[in-house]
């Protein structure tokens, strides 16, 4: 389903991209928290993280078929084979 689609996709970006997301959007980090672990402006953060949403979403727009609305809420996928 679309939960494994998601984690497929998780794994296959850059150890960059999987990280920021993983810990701001998924375990719940406050974007100021990661900028003090990794010695990194807000806006740096905030950009790297728009820019890794933005890819992740490609992929699973690719790879997984997924459609997305006006607001970016998922409408409906085709599970990859």
């Amino acid at each position: 389903g679309l939960s494994e689609c998601v984690a497929r996709v998780l794994s296959e970006l850059s150890p960059e991209d999987r990280d920021i997301i993983e810990q701001c959007d998924l375990n719940g980090m406050k974007q100021q928290d990661y900028a003090k672990r990794h010695d990194l402006t807000l806006a740096a953060v905030k950009s790297r993280l728009l820019r890794a949403r933005q890819r992740m979403r490609a992929t699973l727009s690719t790879n997984c078929q997924v459609q997305f609305d006006d607001q970016g809420r998922v409408e409906g996928y085709v599970p990859r084979k």
